[in-house]
This record gives structure tokens, C-alpha cells and sequence, in this order.
């Protein structure tokens, strides 16, 4: 899914991280990126029942 945006005929950046709407900085570089993302582990703690 990360390297979708780097690959095949739309080929937006070179690489997953370097994507402005992808989640690949903050999993690959640990950073935020346009948009906040939110560990899964910390989704743990809420109950959504």
C-alpha cells in the first residue's frame, strides 16, 4: 500500500515517506506527516463498543 504512490504510471514521489498523504513517514521515519496518524497500540486502551 505505501508503494503504491511510487510505482506504475502516477509515480508521485520516489519514495513511501515522501508521499504528502501517506502514513509511511511516521511507520518508516517516525515522524508526522500532513496528516496526524495514531500508533495502533495506543487504540488499545479505548473501548469502541
Amino acid at each position: 500500500m505505501h508503494l503504491n504512490p511510487c510505482k506504475g504510471k502516477w509515480n508521485l514521489s520516489n519514495t513511501p515517506e515522501e508521499y504528502k498523504h501517506s502514513s509511511a513517514k511516521f511507520y518508516i521515519c517516525g515522524m508526522q506527516g500532513h496528516y496526524p496518524v495514531t500508533n495502533y497500540r495506543q487504540l488499545a486502551d479505548i473501548d469502541f463498543t
